[in-house]
């Protein structure tokens, strides 16, 4: 959102017309994960709000920029200690591999949310869009 005026932007900014468009933009976010449009276009995972301001005689400028996110009711749990690709079972090759992939099909490197399947102690893994995820669990169905 871009307003024309300091006051009209100061007024968004003061009242609370900027939460509530933050709320807004976290049950979108929200709406998305349940119904799977996320999983079909992972770009809807990172919503990104900025509101912003331009004196452009003056050359002042002022904005502020939101990631609105869902955070869960309580910390996730690790259950296992991080450790390096290699000592996980992905070797070297694989990573190259995988690299190669990513770099060969930018639309998949774009998404920012891909899967990827190795077997256990194969040299080559596989890329692909979250969406094999809904392919996969309606072919088990």
């Amino acid at each position: 959102k871009n307003f024309n005026t300091k006051e009209e932007f100061r007024d968004f900014l003061g009242s609370g017309a900027r939460a509530a468009r933050v709320s807004e933009a976290v049950l979108e976010l929200r709406e998305a994960i349940v119904s799977g449009d996320a999983v079909r276009d992972p770009v809807k995972l990172r919503p990104m709000l900025i509101v912003a301001f331009a004196d452009l005689k003056k050359y002042h400028f002022a904005y502020t920029v939101s990631f609105p996110v869902l955070a869960p009711p309580t910390a996730w749990a690790a259950y296992a200690a991080t450790c390096t690709a290699e000592t996980a079972g992905i070797s070297r090759a694989a990573l190259r591999q995988i690299s190669q992939q990513l770099r060969d099909d930018a639309k998949l490197a774009a998404s920012g949310a891909f899967l990827v399947t190795c077997s256990s102690g194969a040299e080559t893994c596989k890329v692909q869009e979250l969406a094999a995820l809904l392919d996969s669990s309606e072919a088990l169905s």
